[in-house]
C-alpha cells in the first residue's frame, strides 16, 4: 500500500511518462487491484491513443482479468501502432493460442515472420503447431529454417526435429536428432 501511494504520487507528477504508468500498473496489480489498474492504461490511452506499448499492457491486463477476447482486441491496436511488429504480432499469436484460435494465430505468426525473418519465437511456434498438426513437410521446412538463423550451439532445432519424429512416431529419427541435440548442450 505504500508502494502504491508512491506510484500514485509519481504518477500524479508525471502521468504523461509510460514508465511511470507501468509502475502505477505494477503496484495495483500487487495490491490486487486489475481494475484499477485498467483505468489508468485505459485512460492513458484516452490521452494517447497511438501508444503501441499501452495496447500490449492493457492487453496483459485483460488477459489477467479473464477477457481474452479483449486482450486480442488491445493485442491488435498494439500491432497496428507498433514500430518492431514481429514482436507484436507474436505476443497477438499467443493470446489467439490461449483461445484456440489456429487458423488466427498461424496467420498471424506468418506475418510475424514476415515483418521479421529472424524472430526465432514465432518459428520455434509455428515448428510447435506443425508438431500438434502432425505436419511433416512444413515442419521440416520450418525447422531447416530455424536452423539457418539460429546459433551454431542452439540445440533447439535438433529437440523440435526429435519432437516431430516423435510425433510421428518415427522413433529412429527422433532419438538420432536428440542425440545430436545433446551433443550441443545437455537440455
Amino acid at each position: 500500500k505504500n508502494t502504491l501511494f508512491w506510484f500514485l504520487k509519481a504518477y500524479t507528477i508525471n502521468s504523461d511518462d509510460f514508465q511511470t504508468l507501468n509502475s502505477l500498473v505494477s503496484g495495483h496489480m500487487m495490491s490486487n487491484d486489475s481494475k484499477s489498474a485498467i483505468t489508468a492504461v485505459s485512460d492513458y490511452i484516452n490521452r494517447f491513443p497511438r501508444h503501441a506499448d499501452a495496447y500490449g499492457l492493457l492487453g496483459q491486463l485483460q488477459n489477467r482479468a479473464g477477457n481474452p477476447l479483449e486482450a486480442i482486441k488491445n493485442y491488435k491496436l498494439a500491432v497496428e501502432y507498433s514500430i518492431k511488429r514481429g514482436k507484436a504480432l507474436l505476443i497477438l499469436a499467443n493470446a489467439q493460442l490461449q483461445v484456440n484460435d489456429r487458423v488466427s494465430a498461424n496467420k498471424t505468426l506468418q506475418k510475424a515472420v514476415a515483418w521479421d525473418p529472424e524472430l526465432n519465437e514465432a518459428f520455434v511456434a509455428l515448428i510447435q503447431m506443425a508438431i500438434t498438426d502432425r505436419d511433416k513437410t512444413n515442419g521440416l521446412s520450418l525447422i531447416k529454417h530455424l536452423r539457418t538463423i539460429s546459433d551454431e550451439n542452439d540445440p533447439a532445432p535438433d529437440i523440435l526435429s526429435g519432437d516431430l519424429y516423435r510425433t510421428l512416431k518415427d522413433y529412429g529419427a527422433a532419438e538420432k536428432a536428440y542425440l545430436a541435440a545433446l551433443k550441443i548442450g545437455d537440455n
